[in-house]
């Protein structure tokens, strides 16, 4: 028996069957490609599909409209020497308040809030002191001095939280 013969017959049928598989796989590749553009058919071959389930779509988010929670706070102002019945104070430049013959005024502030002393015929010094303040108000503190002379004063911008 001739080697070379028996060897020749041998690879020329292992070549065309190399071939014919590698034509059998091209044909297996291109058709599983086409059917994996089917979301059905991605359910089934694909096992990354398998495992992610169905896509998620968030609801719509609910609009509520903004209400700011503006807390009001109180506090009380008392003349400690000198005339104040010509002084007002103002919340931010508004006239809130004005001095009478008693000495003393009640505010009703926010947080933010810009507290001034303006006068118009004030002829001496007068000093103010904050004597009461809310829980919750952090500034003016009680017991703050303001003295005013003759042109407005800022007593203080008020602010409001927990001490810390």
């Amino acid at each position: 028996m001739n080697f070379e013969q028996w060897f020749k017959e041998r690879t020329s049928r292992f070549e065309r069957l190399l071939l014919v598989s590698v034509g059998a796989m091209l044909v297996v590749l291109l058709v599983s490609q086409a059917l994996l553009t089917q979301p059905v058919f991605r359910q089934i071959f694909s096992l990354v599909e398998r495992l992610e389930g169905n896509a998620y779509t968030p609801a719509a988010p609910i609009k509520l409209p903004a209400v700011p929670a503006q807390l009001s706070h109180q506090l009380i102002l008392k003349v400690i020497s000198g005339d104040a019945s010509g002084l007002q104070v103002r919340v931010n430049g508004k006239t809130a308040a004005v001095f009478s013959q008693s000495g003393s005024v009640m505010l009703e502030v926010q947080d933010g809030d810009d507290l001034e002393v303006y006068g118009t015929d004030v002829s001496q010094i007068v000093e103010i002191k904050v004597t009461e303040v809310s829980a919750g108000l952090i500034s003016p503190a009680r017991g703050k001095t303001v003295t005013y002379f003759g042109r407005p004063e800022t007593i203080s911008w008020v602010v409001a939280g927990e001490r810390r």
